[in-house]
């Protein structure tokens, strides 16, 4: 049996998609893969790596945001949900809905 090519999708086709949906999903290279459901255990790894980091991060110049905000690899890269990220300095969004924060994706020297 044959599997049909998925469809190719634009950075732009995406977005639209994404914003109209009830649950987000994320974006790699013209495909979409849905976010998944995670496990109770996964959720108090995601609780107790959060807690940490709003303490550690209290009163610096770095913030940390949840997996409810959409990602962009700086460029034509990815869209992710990651559970966390921590990001220095006011965010860089990518439009003027404001639903995507942009970063670079690559590990920096930069300390929080």
């Amino acid at each position: 049996m044959a599997t049909q090519p998925r469809p190719y999708l634009t950075p732009q086709q995406y977005l639209e998609i994404d914003r109209a949906a009830e649950r987000g999903s994320e974006y790699y290279e013209g495909e979409v893969f849905p976010v998944m459901a995670v496990s109770l255990a996964h959720d108090r790894i995601y609780d107790n790596v959060s807690a940490s980091l709003r303490t550690q991060l209290q009163n610096g110049p770095c913030r940390r945001v949840g997996s409810n905000v959409r990602v962009k690899c700086r460029l034509a890269g990815p869209y992710f949900y990651p559970d966390v990220l921590v990001f220095r300095g006011a965010p860089v969004l990518e439009d003027t809905k404001s639903s995507s924060i942009t970063v670079n994706c690559r590990p920096s020297s930069t300390t929080c």
